[in-house]
């Protein structure tokens, strides 16, 4: 999480996109994989299911208002490729990440 905000300040800074390469052909891949592995955290953050859906949850919000504040301070267009791909990266790393926390440690999900 702490690199994910540090990447959100970062953006905000005047010709930071060309040194954090947020244009080019790998550009949806810089999307994805932070988010996959916020996803795959956030479903190791604890054992109590809610706590995990928040931080899950959590991470999905921070992808689209790292988005918005791109938008607010450079062109003023949502780039809603990004935010689906944020998206899909928080999903992808929460499935991996139940299913490894399964897979290696079964536990009882404790409920809210």
């Amino acid at each position: 999480m702490v690199l994910a905000a540090i990447a959100m300040v970062l953006s905000q800074f005047a010709d930071s996109r060309h040194w954090l390469h947020t244009t080019g052909r790998l550009h949806g891949w810089y999307h994805f994989l932070p988010f996959a592995v916020l996803g795959l955290l956030a479903m190791w953050a604890s054992p109590l299911l809610c706590v995990r859906l928040s931080w899950v949850l959590f991470a999905g919000m921070l992808g689209f208002a790292m988005e918005l504040g791109e938008a607010l301070r450079y062109d003023g267009v949502l780039e809603w490729h990004d935010v689906w791909m944020d998206a899909a990266g928080v999903a992808a790393g929460a499935v991996a990440g139940w299913l490894v926390s399964h897979l290696i440690s079964p536990r009882e999900e404790e409920d809210l």
